[in-house]
């Protein structure tokens, strides 16, 4: 997480402020008017290629218990 991060120079490019985060991290308990920013990773990614929210929640998840970083939300 911390190469996401130190990688990510120019926040107007590097991040984006969407409430698809919080679908992805299955943490979607704001309402709509509230996004957040953060930089754009992988499963943001994803869902702007066309894959689905339940496979995009599936990835998620099985990184997450891989102890794997790379689809992690990186609020900014």
């Amino acid at each position: 997480m911390k190469q996401t991060i130190v990688s990510s120079s120019d926040g107007g490019v590097s991040t984006i402020k969407s409430v698809r985060h919080d679908v992805f991290q299955s943490t979607d308990v704001f309402p709509r008017q509230y996004d957040g920013r953060a930089i754009i990773g992988v499963s943001y990614e994803d869902s702007q290629q066309g894959v689905s929210d339940e496979e995009v929640i599936r990835r998620y998840n099985e990184a997450r218990k891989a102890g794997e970083d790379q689809r992690r939300t990186v609020w900014a």
